[in-house]
């Protein structure tokens, strides 16, 4: 985890708190080794090699050594609440995953890395660098405002440039997830015309009619023919109750919900009681995102796994403060509760029936 990601948890309380228990000062990145033995008399000599190989070399300042479940748990929960933290923040531009599983022969990945964010510099932007460095997979999330032609234009851009440094390091543009819409427009470079060829045969001999997830891997549209925003985008700035300006109004705040889906745990904590009490009804991937169905609150786009028609049943389920203090991002889905009540709340009850 490179300090892009690191510095972002400081921006939640309960997280800043986790990282104090092992991180010292403001490293410039944290490596994070698991060993394994049968027995755990047999892992302290282990560790001690290792810091010492690493003292030796001069890399790192300080080496923590988590042996407990808990100890553990601080370190990967740090990491994954890191990722969704980077993504959200207060400008338009968000740090978005659209080459972030690229893989190279680990040998080689420090050089990669390299021209990696050697490109995400050259178009201007930034990046959060977080891999399993162990097999040479990285994940790397730019900075881009997908809300404007320009950072359409980059987003292209690097994607493009990208894909041919993972052609010259004999790596692949999907290390570890799928391809999807944002990769499949570059399966006929990374496999060659032949290989190409045959998997559009496998495809259409299956699927005939061209049905079962068209576009992925074969027939791919356009880069970005897809997008959630796009340079007609504007973000909604209805007038509210409450004062948003921190996050440039009410369409800033509700955008900084990352679809992290922290509000769907369960075994600790408090967020979300109405998802604890009531099983998956009203707590959703995303839920400050969803949208009313019908009239001026028409979705302008729809996210996670919840449908527009449980969109109203999202906010009145959330009135606890746990959302804004438990959620990495600290999206306040009780405020948000509040401003629907107190703006349109008659009018939503006229339409959706009583709240």
């Amino acid at each position: 985890m490179d300090e892009f990601i690191l510095g972002h948890t400081k921006q939640n309380a309960s997280l800043d708190r986790i990282r104090s228990t092992f991180v010292e000062g403001d490293p410039g990145a944290l490596l994070c080794v698991e060993m394994y033995a049968d027995h755990a008399d047999a892992l302290p000599p282990r560790l001690d090699a290792l810091e010492r190989d690493l003292s030796a070399r001069g890399l790192g300042y300080r080496y923590f050594r988590a042996l407990d479940l808990a100890a553990q748990a601080n370190i990967w929960s740090l990491r994954e609440a890191a990722l969704g933290l980077s993504m959200a923040m207060k400008d338009e531009a968000k740090s978005i995953s659209f080459v972030e599983d690229t893989a190279v022969a680990p040998e080689r990945l420090r050089d990669y890395i390299d021209r990696f964010l050697g490109i995400v510099r050259k178009h201007g932007t930034t990046a959060g660098v977080y891999a399993h460095a162990s097999v040479g997979c990285l994940h790397v999330r730019p900075v881009v405002n997908m809300k404007t032609a320009q950072g359409v234009r980059t987003f292209e851009a690097i994607a493009n440039e990208v894909s041919d440094l993972v052609l010259e390091f004999g790596g692949a543009l999907s290390g570890e997830h799928g391809d999807g819409l944002v990769r499949s427009p570059f399966m006929a470079k990374m496999f060659g015309p032949v290989l190409y060829e045959a998997f559009r045969d496998i495809k259409r001999t299956f699927d005939p009619l061209g049905i079962l997830n068209p576009g992925k891997i074969v027939d791919a549209p356009p880069l970005a023919s897809n997008l959630r925003y796009g340079p007609g985008y504007v973000t909604p700035q209805p007038a509210t109750w409450f004062d948003y300006a921190e996050f440039g109004g009410l369409g800033g705040a509700v955008d900084m919900c990352s679809g992290l889906g922290v509000c769907r745990k369960t075994l600790e904590g408090t967020m979300c009681p109405s998802y604890m009490a009531k099983a998956r009804r009203g707590a959703l991937d995303a839920r400050a995102r969803q949208r009313p169905a019908s009239g001026h609150g028409r979705p302008a786009r729809r996210i996670g796994v919840g449908r527009r028609r449980r969109a109203r049943g999202a906010r009145p389920l959330s009135r606890m403060p746990p959302c804004k203090t438990e959620c990495p991002v600290g999206v306040d889905m009780a405020r948000f509760k509040s401003e629907f009540s107190r703006t349109t709340g008659s009018d939503m009850e006229r339409r959706f029936g009583p709240r």
